[in-house]
């Protein structure tokens, strides 16, 4: 279980050779997230896969429960190569 709480969550970023989780939080268990701003974080993708959740990705075995948050300005960015 993890708590965020009163914390800004900005400008952050993710990239890999494969697809990655949350340009700023990703959840794979569960967290609580409550009056905090998550704002300009980008998730890069590549030619493996995209970017999920550019500022925060819950994962399918995740669970959260947000309040009193903003989450706003974030980016998540597939890359594919000519088809």
């Amino acid at each position: 279980q993890a708590t965020i709480s009163d914390s800004r969550i900005i400008d952050n970023s993710a990239a890999s050779t494969y697809s990655t989780l949350g340009g700023g939080i990703a959840v794979y268990g569960q967290a609580t997230i409550s009056d905090t701003t998550i704002t300009g974080n980008v998730n890069e993708g590549d030619e493996s896969g995209g970017g999920q959740g550019g500022g925060l990705a819950i994962a399918d075995t995740g669970q959260a429960t947000i309040s009193g948050s903003t989450i706003s300005g974030n980016v998540a960015r597939a890359y594919f190569e000519g088809y």
